[in-house]
């Protein structure tokens, strides 16, 4: 019985050295490096929801102020942001087939709540028109430079409905981005999770290809859903903001297949920037401008864990990473 009990413990042990020994050897994402923060002061509740460049300005949406965008000014500490439009919008009708539990969800939500859009998202054309993503209403908003907006997508929520997309309340849109001409790209959040590809075509907005993203292999929190929370595209690949394991990942567009990723997982989780609601990721919105890449992260008034009174958001600058893009051979170059 001891010769029995001592084989297993020697064999357990072996298992267990050659798990360390796999873990240790797995590929880890590279993680991102920290140039600088900027705290997002503002007298009212902000809660930073998307980011985006346009007209080489750094712009913001936030889920808690209907009918406002600012700009960002990231070497302005006294004033960080300003208002760059006012939106004249009116609701349009939830989308029909949205199930009676999250129609009466959101319905009491908007009864109870300050915020009508829920905006999660934000990109700019090459004209310098806005694009807002509504979670409340399955929705994007155009928005001329007078401040003039228009909904362009009743049947987002049955297009991404079918590809089982939104099939959890509060788990919609989550990210958008402008490619070429004509095109949108769509982040549906999580439950399922994935990337819907939108175009012109006579004149209306027709969904044109859906992907679904599957599960990360850098997954380090497996209590928490996987999800999309963000967007940025640039030459043929775009870059998913994936909060709940505090990554940024670049993905081919043509099938968004994963390349490779990087951490910011030590930053956030960082005593020194860490907010007391640290039960899910917090990022909301992703931005390169130049050498910079930019996350903002929405702490939904929370304060630090250092502090009961810091209850800003703010804005992290991070070094854009080497690999940011894959290198082009030069002509001459070995292949």
């Amino acid at each position: 019985m001891l010769r029995r009990y001592f084989l297993f413990f020697i064999a357990a042990n072996s298992l267990l050295f050659q798990a360390i020994n796999a873990y240790a050897g797995a590929e880890q994402p590279t993680r991102l490096i920290l140039l600088d923060t900027l705290v997002l002061n503002h007298n009212n509740s902000l809660q930073p929801s998307g980011l985006s460049v346009c007209q080489n300005r750094l712009i913001m949406i936030s889920d808690n102020r209907d009918f406002s965008i600012y700009v960002l000014h990231p070497s302005n500490r006294k004033s960080p942001l300003s208002l760059i439009r006012k939106i004249t919008i009116s609701p349009p009708s939830l989308p029909s087939s949205l199930p009676w539990k999250n129609t009466l969800q959101t319905k009491l939500g908007m009864m109870f709540s300050p915020k009508t859009y829920d905006w999660e998202a934000i990109t700019c054309d090459r004209e310098g028109n806005i694009y807002l993503a509504s979670e409340t209403f399955f929705n994007i908003a155009k928005i001329d430079e007078s401040g003039n907006a228009q909904w362009l997508m009743h049947n987002l929520y049955e297009r991404g409905a079918k590809e089982g997309f939104f099939s959890v309340y509060n788990g919609g849109i989550e990210g958008l981005a402008w490619f070429g001409l004509d095109t949108l790209y769509i982040a549906a959040e999580r439950n399922k999770r994935g990337i819907i590809k939108a175009q012109i075509r006579a004149g209306k907005w027709e969904v044109t290809q859906t992907d679904l993203i599957p599960d990360s292999r850098f997954a380090g929190y497996p209590e928490r859903a996987q999800d999309l929370a963000g967007l940025w595209q640039e030459g043929d690949y775009i870059f998913t903001l994936e909060r709940n394991n505090f990554l940024v990942c670049r993905r081919r567009l043509i099938d968004m297949i994963v390349e490779t990723c990087w951490s910011y997982s030590h930053i956030e989780n960082a005593p020194k920037f860490r907010y007391k609601d640290s039960q899910f990721g917090i990022a909301e919105g992703i931005a390169r401008q130049g050498d910079k890449l930019y996350i903002v992260v929405d702490n939904n008034e929370k304060a630090h864990v250092s502090s009961n009174t810091d209850t800003q958001a703010m804005l992290l600058i991070y070094k854009l990473p080497e690999d940011w893009l894959p290198s082009i051979p030069r002509a001459g170059d070995n292949q």
